[in-house]
């Protein structure tokens, strides 16, 4: 093998071990923020109905979409942006679950 088919061959690898590594991040959605609340933090949370609650435990449901994305099972309520995948983001268990 020549040393250019060489280069060549390891220049395609990097390539594409960098995109993948580009979507995952991409697919993953943005971080869930981690750490103490900020005060307009707790102005957005004090809005009625916000953050939106889940009323069952998450325990065995780690795809909150297997459920919700056509709500077709078992009566569950379809989720109006399917696009989101990272739920806890900005639901949050009741407090009787907590």
């Amino acid at each position: 093998m020549t040393q250019e088919r060489k280069k060549s061959i390891i220049t395609i690898l990097i390539l594409l071990l960098f995109s993948s590594l580009i979507v995952s991040a991409c697919s993953s959605g943005p971080p869930v923020p981690q750490g103490e609340i900020s005060e307009t933090d707790l102005k957005l949370i004090d809005i009625d109905g916000f953050p939106p609650e889940v009323p069952h435990e998450l325990e065995g449901r780690g795809d909150c979409l297997v459920c919700h994305r056509d709500g077709e099972i078992g009566g569950v309520p379809k989720t109006p942006h399917p696009e989101f995948t990272t739920c806890r983001q900005c639901h949050v268990l009741t407090d009787a679950l907590n």
